[in-house]
């Protein structure tokens, strides 16, 4: 019997390249095909395409870890944690940049209303998002690429009746530059390193490579069958530019239908529009509608599957968010694509007065975002608790990288286009590889303890640790006074489990069993109580490895604890209980906590407030001090 799964690799591979196939990859193809030639539009197209194909061979071997999509589904939402606002970021820019493509590139030279337009494709794009989900949207997709297809067909067809009944005989394809030039290299590397990272940050093809696990389908296949097909559209619509601006050389016009920019720098991503309907030749009509469908539909697919993965999207963000906002705001417009798309195209709107052009959004991809993506490309494919990094060097690097590429670009520096891709690969390698040595050298024991404070330099680290290792060994019990905790801390001792430190949270991990539950068979519901209490007093003893019970002159006190039951657990479940201070006062400490089982699922969630009394008479005291320096680390 046929097996229909194999179906599937095709259908989502034609949706996997529509949707990539933004304003970018689309209208810059036309422009590396004629700025540079042939070897241009290769040099870009070839990257993008193998970007692609690449991301469904490395998540295929994700998918494999997990025995549903489901499951899949949790470990992408659960590593990308920190970085969901880049996340969201980079989808309103793609969405933002493929609008402004349209609006420039096509409707503006055919002196087109561009706000009737922007109503028209935003409102076919949100329709078509809205009644599709995504398992569905393939359907859409796949005959969206059967009208491509057939629009490509045509304008082959129509192009070659017009140039052979003109009796022309076109110069050869060469493009206004060298392919061997400077400036095509500092268009190169950043192509090759944003094009090949890309799509880890992108939403819409992280949501498509979940679904083709929920349906038992092989990502590594659909991805190739995607980065192939977007090839070829690729580099038909390249070589149609190519094409026509050999025409063009042959008749003298080219310059005539290059418009002038605002920087003073070579553009010629509407070169095709211009040649078709305004260069005042007779072009078949067949050939300039099938043109324009081909770019509307290209243009739709990208738009329609934006809205279904900022919709999946939002919603759990929206789940997870502990802001005001969430409490101040209707919850359906927080979930809603619409406020995105909209921002997206009054974004588009406000950069033509203004003179962009669609590098100044490559930029972005081609610097500003790179760090981002190869650090989640670590975190999703090797290390998901990988929290090495601050959000502030990341975004400053990020903001460097881009203020180089631009210089660059607008000075025509291609050395700093270049160094504007570079920098952000080079910080984001040398913090996974620095940091998870150190990872490692504190897991084997070789590093006890840093000092929080008074840290002069190499030689006053080394020292201080030798003298820690000196004090260890004629006291294995006395701890470093004074010190902060770990990064992460493994093998705590307490009831066999383990306990570490990640991104200020403290975590103790235990398994259910049926000493934990109630006469149905689920966790008795004060259960999660004890094990909030006992990750709190492991938090301490971890914290403040010196307290004494017989000498401390202050003692720790409940004054309130409150927790949400989420869901349920049962025996044999294995459950992380994790807990870090959600802020303090001279008076109170309060502390939060999260209770999750081993699929990442929130059970249970909620705070705590302790006080502090003297241990002569039990009167309240302020926070005392060695607190106060045990519970910054985790604030």
């Amino acid at each position: 019997m046929f097996d229909t799964r194999k179906l599937n690799v095709p259908l989502w591979g034609f949706s996997i390249a529509l949707s990539w196939t933004w304003g970018l990859g689309l209208f810059f193809s036309v422009q590396m095909a004629i700025q540079f030639g042939l070897g241009g539009l290769l040099a870009f197209a070839i990257p993008n395409a193998i970007g692609l194909a690449g991301f469904g061979w490395m998540t295929q071997s994700i998918a494999r870890r997990f025995d549903s999509g489901r499951d899949f589904e949790r470990h992408f939402l659960q590593t990308v944690g920190s970085l969901r606002w880049m996340f969201l970021l980079y989808q309103v820019v793609a969405i933002s940049l493929t609008f402004f493509a349209l609006f420039k590139y096509v409707f503006i030279p055919l002196h087109v209303d561009r706000y009737m337009i922007a109503l028209i494709v935003l409102g076919a794009g949100l329709l078509l998002g809205e009644q599709f989900r995504i398992g569905q949207l393939k359907w859409t997709h796949f005959a969206m690429a059967c009208v491509i297809v057939a629009s490509a067909v045509l304008i082959g067809w129509g192009g070659t009746s017009y140039f052979n009944a003109a009796s022309r005989n076109p110069k050869p394809l060469h493009g206004f530059e060298s392919v061997f030039s400077w400036r095509f290299c500092g268009y190169f590397v950043p192509v090759i390193v944003g094009f090949l990272l890309g799509p880890w940050l992108d939403i819409q093809q992280w949501q498509r490579a979940i679904q083709i696990k929920r349906e038992k389908t092989n990502v590594r296949a659909a991805y190739l069958f995607g980065g192939t097909f977007f090839f070829l559209v690729l580099f038909f619509h390249g070589t149609l530019a190519l094409s026509l601006w050999s025409e063009a050389r042959t008749l003298g016009i080219e310059t005539a239908l290059l418009q002038q920019s605002a920087d003073g720098l070579f553009h010629a991503k509407d070169f095709v529009i211009r040649f078709l309907f305004l260069s005042g030749l007779d072009t078949p009509v067949l050939f300039r509608a099938m043109y324009v469908v081909f770019l509307c539909l290209c243009i739709i697919s990208t738009l329609d599957s934006g809205y279904v993965a900022l919709k999946w999207f939002q919603t759990d963000a929206l789940k997870k968010s502990e802001s005001v906002l969430v409490t101040l705001v209707p919850k359906s417009f927080l979930e809603s694509p619409i406020p995105p798309f909209a921002l997206a195209a009054a974004v588009a709107l406000v950069a033509i007065p203004m003179g962009f052009e669609l590098e100044y959004f490559m930029a972005f991809y081609g610097s500003f975002s790179v760090g981002y993506a190869l650090v989640y490309l670590f975190r999703s494919f090797f290390e998901p608790r990988f929290t090495a990094f601050t959000q502030t060097t990341l975004v400053s690097l990020a903001a460097f990288s881009l203020g180089i590429f631009g210089i660059g670009y607008f000075k025509e520096y291609p050395l700093m286009m270049m160094a504007g891709a570079v920098i952000p690969v080079i910080h984001a390698s040398v913090c996974i590889a620095t940091r998870k040595a150190v990872e490692e050298v504190r897991r084997t024991g070789l590093v006890e303890r840093l000092a929080e404070r008074d840290i002069a330099g190499a030689v006053s680290s080394i020292r201080h640790m030798n003298e820690s290792r000196e004090e260890e060994k004629e006291s294995p019990a006395a701890p470093a006074a004074d010190a902060s905790p770990a990064p992460r801390v493994s093998a705590v001792q307490g009831g066999g489990a383990s306990s570490w430190i990640e991104d200020k949270w403290f975590f103790h991990k235990l398994t259910a069993t049926y000493q934990d539950t109630n006469s149905v068979g689920n966790v008795y519901f004060g259960q999660y109580v004890l094990w909030v209490g006992k990750t709190r007093e492991l938090f301490f003893r971890h914290a403040l490895p010196s307290f004494d019970l017989k000498t401390t002159p202050w003692y720790i006190l409940t004054r309130s604890i409150e927790h949400k039951f989420l869901h349920e657990s049962r025996e044999f479940e294995d459950i992380e209980v994790r807990l870090r201070v959600g802020g303090f006062n001279r008076k109170f400490v309060t502390l939060e906590h999260e209770i999750r089982d081993s699929t990442g699922k929130m059970l249970g969630k909620g705070k705590q407030v302790i006080l502090f009394v003297s241990s002569k008479d039990y009167g309240i005291i302020d926070l005392p001090p060695e607190l106060h320096r045990a519970f910054l680390p985790f604030l």
